[in-house]
């Protein structure tokens, strides 16, 4: 007995020191953290007495009592609604920020009669005085949306395994997957209009999703689906987006092959994935066995796992059939591997993928030319009695088998050694078969005279009697003359062709094809006449969320203009009406995007500068220079940078004051690589530094200048890493969006919004002189590129955690960035990426609300319904805000707030307004004598 109770104290024990080791920032900080994410503000939003204002020559008085501490906007506006003075925002209480009293129902602000630009504002008599209770939030309409747009990334070629858009043609319409990062899974009529999405999953049909990683989030309570991989970008767990190394996540997909039956669906790429029509899981684990197979080392290329290209269900969807694993090899060659075999997963109850036919193993000695060898199958159908159909393509022949395995027919594809079968095709109204031809091969076949024929189209008649009905071409470009990057290295398997018998017409089937990532999908019917193909209609090219989707917003003031960023073209939306058009600047912006003073001017910034423009009529950019500025980069008078970095940051704004905020790296500070060649590469020609002190472990520093170029605010948050958004305020308050994640917080690849002073200093365990006595009270933020360690932020006045994504807190790249918003009532729009929303906090950190929730394109009623139609729209409830990775974001003060969602491919255009609202014309105002 004795020993079983010392072996339970040396258990428990245990338990307690693990639970101090790793356990105890949460517990010490969970009650902080939530503290952090309980909305403020409270209702009703009413008048205990309603605004009255006085005038004492150029001292405007305001007065009013609420009912409850809720969140009151004061602007000044003249005759035309325009903002002259955004006076005053935020949540009312005990931390309510200046010029609001604090612990005060009953308030009094004073407006001196300046604009925010701190001029007088001569036509007084014309001002209104707006004061407003309760900001709201409301889905107003989508931009730059279109379900006929591809996902699939224009660039990307580090993911080899890439073979995007499988589509298949059901009773109910069309099923198109396509993916690049994020994944798309939607439903097309016969005539090729879109119906529904299937994946993301619907919000009411989560609950349904068996598999489905979870988590119960400490902003608001609630369980909800948890994005994953590198990216966080997928809820799926079958593909390179998910699994592998970080190139491939960043241009991942979660499926190379996918396979329709009745309402069942199979996503396949590393594993399989189940989902059903519904936009459930059909009762069944979302995930199911690898379906890769680990090939040998090509040429000395890593072990990377081969992806099929192709799969199909049995008819009662209870066999899941798969095929056409290949890879290439690094190598001037371009060698392709094949694996000589077809495998089947039982798609209920399988717990790994076995041999159907030939061998699962890239050895090229399972070769052959016999029944049931192969030379490359490059695809696999099933007609409706089961049988199996195999494109045996160097062997230009369609390999026919039983469900049990036996060999039953060949049928020889016509030309020779220039058929080439690629992709057949099983008509499932009445056993026609179709085979598509076109190069799917390497240098090795090219040297043999495998590329010498056209593309081409075969139908055959059914399995009892498979002739020759006709040949067309296909309208694709003859492949095996391309360049290395043009179309050797992917080698037509990007490619994708199918029929669908019940889009019928006098033709024949509908016949879709899509020729790779840059290009639509295509649909054609048959010309018998001229034995071709002839266009019916087609889709979109991939547009602004092609690759991992960085859209950088900004908003003109002057104008309500949406800027969104596409190196120097720009697409400028108007959002009254929708219409968008592109522009021609005269610089590409960082990362950062495009940023505007109050009077319309823009801003760029390069790695090395900062210039100003105006925008004249015809969208003509003329430059403004710096009184203080030098001549750089073709520019008269442009702010320079001190310093360059490979890694751009978005930190970089301009004040409602006219002051730029810009933060770059400096190499010299630099906490990783430090040596000789690094500091090189980092380092900029210059003769500035910045102050070096023990603990500054942040490679990052923030300047500002003022409107005229000159420096105003040197090396302000010295010791800062990584930023993703800096603002001052004009108040002695610096807001910035750090890549440190906030200590408590659950996820590591969130970051920490902070307001300091512009004298703080951050504090890092990890320094280049390390510090000789760390502070004694808890640390603020840990990790984050550029700043290592753990931190102590010496004069923040508040913080904000879970925000956004920190690409380098974790994986090994940092190209997928995010971006705050802060308005000119100081307020901070930041997204909550992970949790599918976004919160609003004042400029005393008070979180006033969140907007937006789980959702797709189908969910959501806006106020404004136009552009691509959705059939299918469900009601959210709340603000009708469905998110599924908000990203970029940007406000027109507080009329607007405009939010990039490339997990929905969109951008989401939110109206904002007040529950009540009180003016006061200032030309009814007597003034005192």
């Amino acid at each position: 007995m004795r020993q079983h109770r010392a072996a339970d104290s040396w258990r428990l024990a245990t338990a307690l020191v693990f639970a101090a080791l790793f356990l105890w920032p949460g517990v010490v900080f969970g009650a902080e953290v939530a503290e952090e994410f309980r909305v403020k503000r409270e209702g009703p939003f009413e008048f205990a007495e309603k605004p009255t204002v006085t005038r004492d020559g150029d001292r405007v008085t305001i007065r009013f009592k609420t009912r409850a501490f809720c969140d009151v906007t004061v602007a000044i506006e003249d005759a035309q609604g325009r903002i002259i003075r955004h006076l005053a925002s935020g949540v009312l209480g005990e931390n309510a920020p200046p010029p609001f009293q604090p612990d005060s129902l009953e308030q009094e602000l004073v407006w001196d009669s300046k604009d925010d630009q701190g001029r007088y504002y001569d036509d007084i008599g014309n001002v209104v005085i707006r004061v407003s209770l309760g900001l709201k939030a409301r889905f107003e309409r989508q931009f730059l949306w279109s379900p006929r747009r591809r996902v699939s990334s224009q660039g990307g070629t580090f993911n080899t395994h890439i073979a995007p858009a499988p589509f298949i043609a059901q009773p109910q319409g069309v099923y198109v997957f396509d993916g690049s990062m994020f994944d798309h899974l939607r439903l097309f009529d016969h005539q090729a209009n879109y119906v529904r999405t299937v994946y993301p999953f619907p919000p009411d049909a989560t609950n349904d999703v068996r598999g489905l990683d979870t988590h119960t989030f400490p902003q608001t309570g609630r369980e909800l689906p948890l994005k994953g991989g590198n990216y966080q970008s997928t809820l799926l767990t079958s593909g390179t987006n998910r699994r592998g190394s970080y190139l491939n996540q960043l241009f991942g997909l979660a499926a190379t092959a996918m396979a329709v039956r009745d309402g069942r669906i199979a996503l396949v790429g590393t594993h399989l994935n189940r989902l059903a029509a519904d936009g459930t899981t059909g009762g069944l684990p979302l995930e199911g066995p690898e379906t890769s197979i680990r090939g040998a080392r090509i040429f000395g290329a890593t072990d990377q796992p081969l992806l099929p290209r192709s799969a199909a269900f049995s008819p009662d969807g209870k066999t899941l059939y798969i095929t056409g694993w290949n890879r290439d090899g690094w190598r001037p060659n371009w060698r392709l591997i094949w694996v000589q075999g077809v495998g089947r997963i039982d798609f209920e109850n399988g717990e790994k993928i076995e041999p159907f036919v030939g061998a699962l193993s890239d050895d090229r000695g399972h070769a052959g030319t016999g029944p049931g060898q192969f030379r490359s199958p490059t695809s696999v159908d099933v007609d409706p009695q089961g049988r199996v159909y195999v494109a045996d393509r160097f062997n230009d022949r369609i390999q026919i088998f039983a469900p049990d395995g036996t060999h039953l027919k060949d049928i020889p594809v016509p030309g020779g050694d220039s058929s080439l079968p690629s992709e057949v095709v099983v008509n499932q109204r009445n056993g026609d078969i179709y085979v598509f031809s076109w190069y799917l091969g390497c240098h090795a076949f090219r040297q043999h005279g495998f590329h010498d024929r056209h593309e081409k189209l075969f139908h055959f008649g059914p399995f009892d009697n498979p002739e020759l009905k006709g040949e067309f071409a296909l309208p694709i470009p003859d492949q095996s003359r391309r360049g290395r990057y043009g179309g050797d290295r992917l080698q037509g398997r990007e490619f994708r062709a199918t029929i669908n018998p019940w889009a019928d017409d006098d033709a024949g089937p509908h016949i879709w094809i899509v020729q790779d990532r840059n290009h639509p999908i295509r649909v054609y019917r048959k010309n018998h006449d001229e034995n071709k193909l002839d266009l019916v209609t087609a889709f979109d090219r991939p547009g602004h969320w092609a690759g991992y989707a960085k859209a950088p917003l900004s908003v003109r003031p002057t104008t309500g203009e949406l800027y969104v960023q596409r190196g120097n073209h720009p697409t400028v939306i108007e959002p009254d009406t929708g219409r968008a058009r592109t522009v021609e600047i005269p610089m590409e912006p960082q990362s950062s995007g495009i940023a505007f003073d109050l009077n319309g001017h823009a801003y760029i910034r390069t790695s090395r500068v900062v210039a100003r423009f105006a925008i004249g009529h015809g969208d003509e950019w003329r430059e403004v220079p710096f009184d203080y500025g030098e001549e750089i980069e073709g520019r008269v008078a442009a702010i320079p940078i001190p310093t360059a970095s490979i890694h751009p940051q978005p930190a970089f704004s301009v004040s409602k004051q006219g002051d730029v905020v810009v933060g770059f790296i400096y190499g010299r500070i630099e906490t990783g690589d430090r040596s000789q060649a690094a500091q090189e590469r980092w380092d900029a020609p210059t003769d500035w530094a910045p102050r070096l002190f023990r603990g500054r472990g942040g490679n990052t520093v923030v300047r500002v200048w003022d409107r005229h170029g000159q420096v105003a605010r040197e090396d302000v948050a010295a010791g800062v890493g990584f930023l993703h958004g800096a603002f001052v305020d004009g108040q002695g308050g610096l807001y910035l969006a750090s890549e440190a994640s906030r200590e408590g917080y659950f996820d590591d690849m969130s970051t920490a919004m902070a307001k300091i002073n512009l004298d703080s200093r951050i504090l890092s365990t990890e320094a280049v002189l390390p510090l000789e006595q760390m502070p004694d009270r808890p640390v603020d933020t840990h990790r984050g590129f550029g700043h290592r360690g753990r931190s102590w932020w010496l004069g923040a006045r508040w913080f904000y955690g879970g925000v956004g994504f920190g690409g380098k807190n974790n994986a090994t790249c940092h190209c997928p960035n995010f971006q705050v918003a802060h308005d000119y009532f100081a307020r901070t729009f930041v997204p909550e990426t992970r949790h599918y929303s976004v919160a609003l906090l004042d400029s005393a950190g008070n979180l006033v609300m969140r907007i937006g929730q789980y959702g797709s394109v189908d969910d959501g009623v806006p106020l404004i319904e136009d552009g691509p139609d959705v059939p299918n729209r469900r009601e959210l409830g709340g603000d009708e805000v469905g998110l599924l990775h908000p990203l970029y974001m940007a406000t027109h003060t507080d009329r607007r707030l405009f939010i990039a969602d490339p997990g929905n491919q969109r951008i989401v255009g939110v109206k904002l307004d007040y529950h009540t609202t009180e003016t006061v014309d200032l030309v009814d105002v007597v003034e005192r004598r």
